[in-house]
């Protein structure tokens, strides 16, 4: 298993989730974050364990839409090196 981090613009959010839930059945960016850790929303993170093929289902999503990033990683250093902070307390609120 391998440790995979999975950031993406909160712009191309939607597709690259559904994307990744129709390839592996996860919502592969579950996470608001942003550099402050408050409001507004730039970016969408996860941090999964997963295997060599899971791995490459995912950078074949990444490679196909030709954004977002996916590092092996953990979380803190991730997320320290793109100077990113997950937003407390977020509530996404959607239409009916």
């Amino acid at each position: 298993m391998k440790r995979l981090c999975i950031l993406c613009e909160d712009s191309n959010a939607h597709e690259f989730r559904m994307r990744g839930k129709s390839a592996i059945g996860l919502d592969i960016i579950k996470y608001p974050i942003s550099e402050s850790s408050f409001e507004p929303v730039t970016h969408w993170f996860s941090c999964l364990s997963v295997t060599d093929e899971g791995l490459l289902k995912i950078m074949n999503i990444k490679n196909k839409l030709g954004y977002g990033i996916v590092e092996e990683s953990n979380e803190r250093d991730f997320l320290k090196k793109y100077n990113l902070r997950k937003i407390d307390n977020y509530i996404d609120v959607k239409p009916d």
